[in-house]
């Protein structure tokens, strides 16, 4: 009947299509576009190498243009957020990108040869080093001369193990130096060859004794320097080329 008693309907529940997992850098970058920040860590935590061994600056430092005047050299890590080829209204190119690191961000702008030089490094999601520097120009409208940041070279982060160690320097102490520390020692180079030369050094309290090794050379991985950190019977640093 009309108002007779109705068996509830089984429905079944729809099927959750299976999805390859997302790659870390785009997990985040959805975590910042849903709530504003990073949640599960942030983009830079696999280059914090990088950072320790070939940056002297964040970019807090460039609200200081006279700080980075006194400076030699300043070297930033960073992601670029964003990234944008334009045209002047003389027809001339130029680029504008942000760039972020644990700090904050700064938008940089390139114009003319710089532009030229630095273009194809002008890419979103790009992991840089930005070597940066104080540069004037003349304002003919007000007459005036200002400073601003200038754009003197960019690199790009996962290149800067290969392009920047000259070798890797390993302190041993004598009274630690035995067979299963040399054995483990071999087995880490074998699994991790490249071109970067070893120089060990060898000492105890009356001697000191220092050797580069000519048939040895490792890829300075990540996977190679979390491994030498976990040598309880060695210090390692590297020397920068």
């Amino acid at each position: 009947s009309l108002f007779g008693e109705v068996e509830d309907a089984d429905i079944p529940e729809p099927d959750i299509p299976d999805c390859p997992p997302w790659r870390t850098l785009e997990q985040l970058n959805r975590e910042k576009e849903v709530v504003g920040v990073y949640i599960s860590g942030h983009p830079l935590d696999d280059f914090r190498f990088e950072i320790d061994h070939f940056c002297n600056a964040d970019t807090s430092i460039l609200e200081d243009l006279d700080e980075v005047l006194k400076r030699k050299e300043t070297r930033i890590a960073g992601i670029i957020t964003s990234a944008a080829h334009l045209t002047s209204k003389n027809g001339s190119p130029y680029g504008r990108f942000v760039l972020e690191d644990f700090a904050g961000a700064h938008e940089f702008v390139v114009f003319k040869d710089d532009y030229i030089r630095f273009k194809s490094y002008i890419t979103q999601d790009w992991f840089v080093m930005v070597q940066v520097g104080v540069d004037s120009w003349f304002n003919k409208k007000e007459q005036k001369e200002f400073k601003r940041l200038k754009v003197r070279n960019i690199e790009m982060l996962s290149d800067l193990r290969e392009k920047r160690i000259k070798t890797i320097n390993i302190d041993i102490p004598l009274n630690k130096l035995d067979d299963a520390l040399i054995s483990n020692i071999k087995a880490l180079c074998k699994e991790h060859q490249g071109d970067v030369p070893i120089q060990f050094h060898v000492h105890d309290t009356e001697t000191s004794i220092e050797m580069l090794s000519r048939s040895v050379k490792v890829e300075m991985s990540r996977e190679m320097t979390e491994a030498l950190e976990s040598f309880d019977a060695l210090r390692w640093h590297i020397k920068k080329a």
